[in-house]
């Protein structure tokens, strides 16, 4: 499935960025810069997204970038999910045979 959502970044002292998607409960990133930072948010989204999908639970509905109360620095953005990529990209039966290997 395809979705959109909001993230929220949030400014590091060392430069990088924290960045939580906050209507996905447990889907927080983040990167040395603002470009890692989107793609590790973006990753993270999709893999939680897979897993409310798995669990057979509706995810909640996007809030818009505008509507969350921010601090100083801090900023949202819309990030994009396919899950039907993700899974095509990462839910292979080599993967999985790796994965049981290091069980």
């Amino acid at each position: 499935m395809y979705y959109v959502y909001s993230a929220v970044f949030m400014p590091r002292d060392d430069g990088g960025y924290i960045a939580k998607v906050p209507d996905v409960p447990g889907c927080v990133s983040g990167g040395r810069d603002l470009i890692e930072s989107m793609k590790m948010i973006k990753d993270a989204l999709c893999g939680c997204l897979c897993v409310l999908e798995d669990e057979g639970e509706t995810p909640l509905s996007p809030t818009p970038p505008n509507n969350f109360n921010l601090n100083p620095g801090e900023f949202a953005a819309i990030i994009d999910a396919d899950t039907g990529k993700y899974r095509a990209q990462y839910d292979s039966p080599a993967i999985h045979k790796e994965l049981q290997a290091a069980e």
